[in-house]
């Protein structure tokens, strides 16, 4: 898991030539054994295409290799001894972390101590986070601990277990002729445009957030860079629900490589739908393009305030402006949203698959930066994070009013009647 994989060097091709080397023949074996090193590389995707022994029983044979994980506390050797009186004092002083072990895993006493008394010597001087790379409790936890991910491997997995309630929605939002009205009609995934995890509400705060591709490769091969179109309920406290935190609650679907007229198009339409709330967007590279397909549809568009400290003044300017300093911004406002989850006026819900696997493939470099790993993609990261950022600027929902023409025969009886004339209409 720990081999060199550059631009230049590729794990995947030489664990590929290796394996070439040995012949199918009856009672050879391969064995990878390795202490993982994040969500990433040959070593990852060889045990993601394994199958359990189970299933290799059951005739499933994956990619050939069959999953093998040993836990710290199936181990004979990882146990203290230990007395009631510390049995008690460790229960009575459990930590979330313990607790966890206990219920899915029925950790016992004895082994609690060990592992108290092995972060806390000298191999790991109390960092629980480095204990839980060496000392993984299942294959899951092994992958997220190890490495360096940006976020928080244990919140995302609260996050995302918490998100599960929002179930995806697949379709089109239509738009009506002659007035504003919008309306969201289920599709077959393939056939959609957006997906809806949340309708609107009122007394909610949303705003249009957009990433778009910047027409460069960011990952290996032929993957281009793709649009990032999401929809961001603002976190608010709501009288007798309390704190309801950000929440991303629909995007344009995923992977998207729309040309810039049609994302601007489904743009102002998730706008309209969400009570034509504001768009802002990363004015960066291709966000100019953008910018310029919008003007037909006047989209309300986030504003930026900019200083000019030579004549003391301050501009209004379109979008959000990424420099070294503003992506450092967005990137760690972001992780303290993931950090501080389930804390009051913190917070963040991805209810998306992919959204979530940009998450957990976010990793820090050897050189201290924040991005995608190799071979994927941060593009949900970031507009994420740039919502984050700006969800200040979210706007109220607001039922959307459509103008209806009176039909022609109540419109020459009203007027019979003196009660209106003629081309009067309703808005309902």
């Amino acid at each position: 898991a720990h081999w060199p994989d550059t631009q230049k060097r590729s794990a995947a091709k030489v664990l590929a030539a290796l394996l070439n080397c040995v012949p199918k023949l009856p009672d050879t074996l391969v064995i990878l054994e390795s202490t993982p090193n994040g969500m990433q590389g040959a070593f990852y995707d060889t045990y993601q295409g394994a199958v359990t022994f189970e299933e290799f029983k059951a005739g499933k044979r994956g990619n050939g290799f069959i999953k093998v994980f040993y836990a710290w506390w199936e181990h004979p050797e990882y146990i203290d001894p230990i007395t009631p009186e510390q049995a008690e004092e460790i229960e009575a002083t459990l930590t979330q972390k313990e607790m966890d072990l206990i219920s899915r895993f029925q950790v016992e006493p004895g082994r609690l101590k060990w592992r108290r008394e092995k972060i806390a010597g000298p191999e790991f001087n109390g960092d629980h986070d480095k204990f839980d790379e060496e000392y993984p409790p299942d294959p899951e936890t092994c992958f997220l601990a190890s490495g360096r991910m940006a976020f928080d491997p244990e919140q995302l997995k609260r996050i995302e277990s918490a998100s599960k309630v929002m179930e995806p929605r697949h379709g089109v939002i239509e738009k009506q002729a002659n007035s504003n009205r919008t309306l969201f009609r289920d599709t077959r995934e393939i056939e959609a445009m957006a997906t809806i995890f949340e309708k609107p509400m009122r007394e909610r705060r949303y705003l249009v957030i957009v990433d778009p591709a910047t027409g460069e490769e960011r990952a290996t091969g032929e993957d281009p860079d793709r649009h990032s179109a999401l929809v961001i309920k603002a976190g608010q406290w709501m009288q007798g629900y309390g704190w309801i935190p950000t929440t991303l609650v629909a995007r344009v679907k995923a992977p998207c490589e729309a040309p810039i007229d049609v994302l601007a198009d489904w743009v102002d339409r998730l706008s309209w739908y969400y009570g034509r709330c504001i768009v802002g967007f990363e004015i960066n590279n291709s966000g100019l393009a953008l910018y310029e397909a919008l003007k037909p549809y006047n989209v309300p568009l986030y504003m930026r305030t900019v200083e000019n400290f030579r004549r003391g003044t301050k501009q209004q300017m379109v979008g959000w402006d990424t420099s070294p300093k503003s992506r450092k911004l967005a990137v760690e406002t972001m992780q303290k949203a993931v950090r501080m989850h389930g804390e009051p006026g913190e917070g963040f819900l991805i209810p998306c698959e992919h959204a979530m696997h940009e998450c957990k493939k976010f990793i820090v470099n050897p050189k201290g930066r924040a991005e995608a790993a190799r071979g994927h993609h941060d593009d949900d990261v970031f507009a994420m994070s740039i919502g984050k950022c700006i969800e200040a600027f979210a706007t109220p929902y607001n039922d959307q009013v459509t103008l209806r023409p009176i039909p022609r025969d109540l419109m020459r009886a009203m007027a019979a009647e003196g009660r209106g004339g003629a081309g009067r209409s309703q808005y309902s």
